[in-house]
């Protein structure tokens, strides 16, 4: 498997932006594998007013590296299917099994790495298993099941173009 390095800023390859968008940095794509990064200040926002940052941005950290890998694997899709079979430019998280928080509290003033693997990818339907570090320590670990549409898919589910 080949590693493609400078896959560029999460902006390239997600519909998301600030503030919903949690990943800083895609370190590494390869077939199968995703690398990303997240800087904890810009996790500022969802902060409670107990000082805690919600476990469920582990999930959404997650999510999005997993939705950077196919939006740079749809941006390379250089194939002559109509546009209609091509995939849309979003994807939905479906579900996440197995997520274990293995901190009592998601540290402050850190950078996580997300290191996500695919698993599985059969048409518009993926799981990828995978984790999340503060350097050596573990944060959290799961597996994220994702819905990638096609563009005639997307428009019979939701109307319109999608973004």
């Amino acid at each position: 498997m080949s590693q493609i390095l400078n896959p560029g800023k999460p902006e390239l390859f997600l519909p998301q932006r600030p503030p919903m968008l949690l990943v800083s940095r895609i370190l590494e794509f390869t077939e199968d594998d995703v690398i990303a990064e997240a800087d904890s200040k810009i996790l500022e926002p969802f902060r409670r007013p107990d000082g805690r940052l919600p476990e469920t941005l582990c999930i959404e950290m997650m999510a999005q590296a997993v939705g950077a890998w196919a939006g740079y694997w749809r941006q390379q899709d250089k194939s002559d299917k109509p546009e209609d079979e091509k995939d849309a430019p979003i994807g939905y998280l479906l579900s996440a099994r197995n997520l274990k928080i293995e901190v009592p509290v998601i540290p402050e003033g850190k950078t996580f790495r997300i290191t996500m693997h695919r698993e599985v990818y059969e048409g518009p339907i993926g799981s990828f298993a995978g984790e999340m570090k503060d350097g050596d320590t573990l944060i959290a670990t799961g597996r994220v099941s994702v819905y990638q549409p096609s563009n005639k898919e997307y428009r019979e589910l939701f109307g319109g173009k999608a973004a």
